[in-house]
């Protein structure tokens, strides 16, 4: 997790910045270099661009905690 974003009041409940969401960035570890970062809403998720060798295909946000600073989160993927 990289950053929290609070909503935003844009006078409609359906528009993405109404919604709490986080910004999700997965680092390779050796040299630090980001493979992605993007911003997912709160009960919702979307594919994740990562190279095959990760085998992980979408990230859905399940809760978002302002308060406390946490996400909970869950990686889908073909896992083997």
């Amino acid at each position: 997790m990289v950053e929290l974003l609070p909503p935003k009041v844009t006078g409609d409940a359906g528009d993405f910045e109404a919604r709490a969401r986080v910004r999700i960035a997965f680092f390779r570890v050796p040299d630090g270099k980001v493979l992605i970062s993007d911003v997912y809403p709160e009960n919702g998720g979307g594919g994740a661009q990562l190279p095959s060798e990760f085998a992980v295909s979408g990230v859905g946000v399940r809760a978002i905690n302002l308060t406390d600073g946490w996400v909970y989160f869950a990686l889908t993927g073909d896992y083997e």
